[in-house]
């Protein structure tokens, strides 16, 4: 049976459940990946949410409950260049394989050609199974280390030294940097 969902904006009423999305994404990363995960504080969900950067999917049949969501960034890598970030994807584990996520992302993907940015950016574990082989089959491709010193991907890359840091030396987590070209530029 399919999840009838409908993708919104968030509501300031949306933030405890997206909390609570994540706290459950942390135990399936830790459990199943070993790893610590760190996904956006409520803070940052509040934030996102204040930048028109946040949507979420609902289910339809249960008053709107939020069982995923999106949160996103804009980066400007030079004068002539923008893409969005994707900071965070989640989805309730009880909701997995229901296409839920891919289905944020087109949504995203639609918002970004409406604003004529047709670069589409995401950091991930490149060794968790759910992370960077997802977002190939979603057409998304690693940067490699020469695209990533070109000025079009200077905030993806920022980024991805900024959470390299943080995670400090933790082997076998290693985190790249992915991009989704929506249209090409002429």
């Amino acid at each position: 049976m399919t999840t009838q969902i409908t993708i919104r904006p968030s509501t300031a009423t949306d933030i405890p459940h997206l909390v609570a999305i994540e706290a459950h994404c942390t135990e399936k990363f830790q459990r199943e990946a070993g790893i610590t995960a760190f996904g956006p504080s409520e803070t940052s969900l509040r934030g996102y949410r204040a930048m028109d950067s946040l949507w979420v999917a609902a289910l339809v049949e249960s008053q709107d409950k939020p069982i995923g969501y999106v949160a996103v960034d804009s980066f400007i890598n030079d004068e002539e260049h923008w893409s969005i970030f994707i900071a965070q994807v989640s989805v309730h584990p009880r909701y997995a394989g229901q296409a839920i996520g891919r289905k944020l992302v087109e949504h995203v993907e639609e918002w970004c050609k409406g604003l004529e940015i047709y670069n589409l950016d995401l950091t991930t574990f490149e060794h968790v199974p759910w992370n960077c082989k997802y977002w190939s089959k979603l057409g998304f491709q690693v940067l490699s280390n020469e695209e990533l010193m070109n000025g079009d991907a200077s905030d993806v890359k920022a980024q991805l030294q900024k959470e390299q840091a943080r995670r400090g030396d933790e082997s076998g987590q290693e985190r790249v940097a992915m991009r989704k070209v929506l249209k090409t530029t002429e």
